[in-house]
């Protein structure tokens, strides 16, 4: 029988979540990478034939609370996760649900003191927590998610090939990879059309302002806030259905909640995102290109399905 198999989100946390993950167990651990929308189909398909292999099941940095029983609470599986939404009713798998600022984080606070690893180690954790949290405090955080989102492929692969011994900086073509991504940062904020919304939440006018993009996304999202003085950003990528919520620092809106009152998805309270369903295209409705003004009969709007 072999060891363990890890199933993992596929963006950077959920990377660094296998790689702290295979530090910890001291190998290469196989793996497979989902989002929430796919992993309950993924995953049965998978277990009906493997789920007995492995000593050890881990399911890290996803939200799989929603899935059926019978599915994951099995006594070889580990669920690992710091997702507000995610609700712990395992009644036999071992689980670990906490809300913390990063999944990566959490695995590291809850292995610690049982491993032993070296500084660029935990200064490659420290930038995938930063970049998760999104608070940006840390020097090469936001480079190493564009690194991360640059390689084709199987991403975590190659992320865990290229920063295994921990981060010791960007080699020539990272760094190739970062300029060409602030090049093309430059050209749609030059090129971009954005609208905006206002919707009444818990008695508070909230100002949306969104635009159109299938990149940079969160560079975007905070680029539009920031210019144009709004509570949250909307990206809409017309390539994937799928929007992108992020918002601003004085705003306390908790978008993990908003995103299901505009459209159905998931996430953070700060950034979340989901599927341009038929709730998002009433929402879209109310957009107006950014100059163009707005009647007090449009601007004060509620969200039919009640307070966020």
């Amino acid at each position: 029988m072999k060891k363990a198999f890890i199933w993992c989100d596929c963006d950077l946390d959920g990377a660094m979540s296998y790689t702290t993950l295979c530090w910890y167990l001291e190998y290469d651990i196989p793996f497979r990478t989902v989002t929430v929308k796919d992993f309950e189909q993924q995953f049965s398909a998978w277990a009906q034939y493997n789920k007995d292999k492995y000593e050890k099941i881990f399911i890290v940095d996803l939200d799989v609370s929603k899935c059926p029983p019978e599915i994951i609470d099995l006594p070889n599986i580990v669920i690992i996760d710091h997702h507000k939404s995610h609700k712990n009713e395992y009644k036999n798998a071992t689980a670990i649900i906490e809300q913390e600022t990063s999944c990566t984080k959490l695995i590291y606070k809850t292995i610690s003191k049982k491993m032993d690893i070296a500084d660029d180690q935990k200064y490659l954790i420290l930038l995938a927590d930063d970049y998760d949290s999104y608070k940006l405090q840390v020097k090469d955080s936001y480079d190493l998610n564009v690194v991360y989102w640059s390689y084709q492929g199987n991403r975590v692969q190659k992320f865990y090939t290229d920063f295994k011994a921990g981060f010791k900086g960007f080699n020539n073509f990272h760094k190739n990879i970062i300029l060409l991504h602030k090049k093309k940062f430059t050209d749609l904020k030059n090129n971009l059309e954005p609208y905006k919304a206002f919707l009444v939440i818990k008695g508070e006018e909230i100002k949306f302002v969104a635009c159109f993009a299938d990149s940079c996304i969160n560079e975007l999202a905070d680029y539009i806030i920031n210019k144009h003085k709004a509570d949250v950003g909307v990206i809409v990528n017309l390539n994937t259905s799928r929007f992108s919520l992020r918002r601003s620092k004085s705003c306390s809106i908790d978008l993990s909640m908003l995103v299901n009152k505009i459209g159905t998805g998931g996430g953070h309270e700060y950034a979340a995102g989901g599927e341009m369903d038929d709730k998002f295209i009433t929402f879209s409705k109310l957009l107006l290109p950014i100059h163009e003004q707005i009647s007090t009969s449009t601007k004060r709007i509620q969200p039919k399905s009640g307070d966020v």
